[in-house]
């Protein structure tokens, strides 16, 4: 049936017995207006509106209706509807999965002790989430949730510990150096004097000098302060990638991913000194 065309509102040239019989069968039969609505949908644009249409129309429309082809014609649509859905998002592939994991063991103990476990019971020994294949690293997440769903359950289970992640201790920030302390004048416009050591001289100099550094760590019996260690503890980030490396992990599992070490206790900074030195 061709597209029909249609007046503005209330200009139609529909009977108006027919316009009321459309109103009453709406207001009074949800499938009826469902019915009707399907049936604009297809032959009128969509537009509900009985008095924009004509008598032709309208009893086109109660024909359709009588004979029950409007069933038929919601059932195609919805056929069509379907088909024209873009396809469900595949499941992840076999990289992804092994990216999640080890994403999970950078950030979590408990998950990378778990993996290693699963690991010996199911999997050869192998560790390397690259190296299974899809089905076993599912099987790893699948047991992770049915453990995790378990424990909740009984949120008073001693294998439910809920505790606080650890946060970093806000230390506010160290004061400037008075004048004093920064040397003459012309020392703090024209800086230090250094001499000039060449690019690869200079790359021997600084590994020795983080060796030396965590060397004088461990024989050191003095206790430092907390602005020693601050110092030490960026010092060692400027001088070697490994250990800002290992700085940024460190702030993660235990100083709630704060990085600046100004914001830490000395605890926390003894604790990565100490970790550095192993």
């Amino acid at each position: 049936m061709a597209m029909i065309q249609l007046a503005a509102p209330g200009q139609g040239t529909a009977d108006s017995t027919l316009v009321e019989r459309v109103k009453a069968l709406c207001r009074s039969d949800v499938t009826a207006k469902s019915q009707w609505c399907t049936w604009c949908d297809a032959n009128v644009g969509g537009t509900k509106d009985p008095t924009r249409m004509d008598t032709d129309t309208l009893q086109q429309f109660f024909h359709e209706y009588e004979s029950g082809t409007i069933t038929a014609l919601a059932a195609a649509m919805q056929a069509a509807h379907t088909a024209s859905r873009p396809p469900p998002k595949a499941l992840p592939e076999q990289h992804e999965l092994a990216e999640v994991v080890k994403i999970g063991q950078r950030v979590s103990v408990s998950w990378k002790n778990a993996w290693v476990s699963f690991c010996k019971l199911r999997g050869n020994g192998v560790y390397d989430p690259l190296k299974h294949p899809k089905e076993f690293l599912q099987s790893y997440l699948e047991f992770l949730g049915n453990q995790g769903q378990n424990a909740l359950q009984d949120p008073n289970n001693a294998i439910f510990a809920m505790t606080t992640p650890p946060q970093a201790t806000m230390v506010p920030p160290l004061k400037r150096p008075k004048v004093a302390e920064l040397g003459t004048v012309q020392q703090r416009h024209s800086g230090p004097q250094y001499p000039k050591i060449e690019p690869q001289e200079a790359i021997v100099h600084g590994v020795e000098a983080v060796n030396h550094g965590f060397e004088a760590w461990g024989t050191d019996n003095s206790e430092p302060n907390l602005a020693e260690l601050t110092e030490e503890v960026k010092r060692l980030q400027r001088m070697d990638p490994f250990k800002k490396q290992q700085w940024s992990e460190f702030c993660d599992l235990n100083g709630g991913g704060v990085k600046d070490p100004m914001r830490h206790n000395l605890e926390t900074l003894q604790a990565f000194m100490q970790q550095c030195t192993r």
